[in-house]
């Protein structure tokens, strides 16, 4: 199901206003106060001009297979950090997993909405919170992980979100991250505009490639990075250095139409997976 055009419009052009505004700051608690003006304010609207069903679906619509990837390189998790959990759907499938989750947003009214939805669900809690100011103590989970979630981010605040998450990993622990490729985007509400040849220009700050991401979390606190290919003959998910992932990367960055779309679909490119080790 999705929204009429006219909602999409307004919805850009409401992210298009913050996504000028956070640019524009000059410091980070500055930014940190418009994130959550930014979040609050959309899903208001949102709420208001569409069923809340839609409005999940079009902010959190992960398939099975995604929640399951989550969770296969959680399997020796216990305490799990959900950065960015939107209306809660991956934390309460990994609750019924035997993961103990706390999940945490920016927006007030998010968690709100969480807490009242999820009021009877064990093994999860919701915290209104900044990904880049994490409010717990040094080494207190097992893994951690983020949908959709780093592209929101000012760049300069993505280096600080994974200096944090490091701190409060335990040693040796996972942080998962899936986010849009920048190869296919831009993913936000600019696709509903014409242009979209300067990249996003709603709610995304950046969409990243696998090199950038990758240096930046290896330069943050993490150890090594790595990700995962389809193994065709069996399309199963093969366990790669980060470094194959960016040659392939690069391959298809020099490549275009059907051969591009071969290589991103089988490789596995979008949305970019990494898996980061502390």
């Amino acid at each position: 199901m999705k929204m009429n055009l006219s909602v999409q419009e307004k919805q850009f052009k409401l992210e298009q206003t913050f996504n000028k505004r956070i640019k524009a700051a000059q410091s980070f608690e500055e930014r940190e106060q418009l994130y959550q003006e930014a979040y609050d304010g959309l899903f208001n609207y949102l709420l208001s001009a569409d069923d809340s069903q839609t409005v999940e679906t079009n902010t959190k619509g992960h398939l099975p297979g995604d929640v399951a990837y989550f969770k296969s390189f959680l399997q020796e998790s216990q305490d799990i950090l959900d950065i960015g959990c939107g209306f809660g759907g991956v934390s309460i499938y990994l609750a019924h997993n035997g993961f103990h989750v706390t999940a945490i947003d920016i927006s007030g009214r998010l968690i709100d909405i969480n807490k009242k939805k999820w009021a009877m669900e064990e093994n999860v809690s919701f915290i209104q919170m900044s990904g880049c100011q994490l409010k717990f103590g040094d080494e207190s989970f097992d893994g951690a992980f983020s949908c959709d979630m780093i592209e929101h981010l000012h760049p300069e605040d993505v280096r600080l979100h994974f200096r944090e998450t490091s701190r409060v990993l335990k040693p040796r622990k996972r942080y998962v991250v899936m986010t849009p490729h920048a190869l296919t985007g831009p993913h936000d509400s600019t696709r509903c505009v014409t242009d979209r040849s300067q990249g996003p220009q709603g709610g995304h700050q950046k969409e990243w490639s696998f090199r950038e991401l990758s240096e930046l979390a290896l330069d943050s606190g993490f150890t090594k990075v790595f990700s995962t290919i389809t193994y065709l003959p069996k399309l199963k998910l093969l366990t790669v250095p980060i470094s194959v992932k960016i040659m392939v990367e690069k391959l298809a960055y020099q490549t275009s139409g059907t051969s591009r779309q071969w290589i991103i679909k089988n490789f596995r490119l979008d949305p970019l997976w990494i898996i980061c080790v502390k």
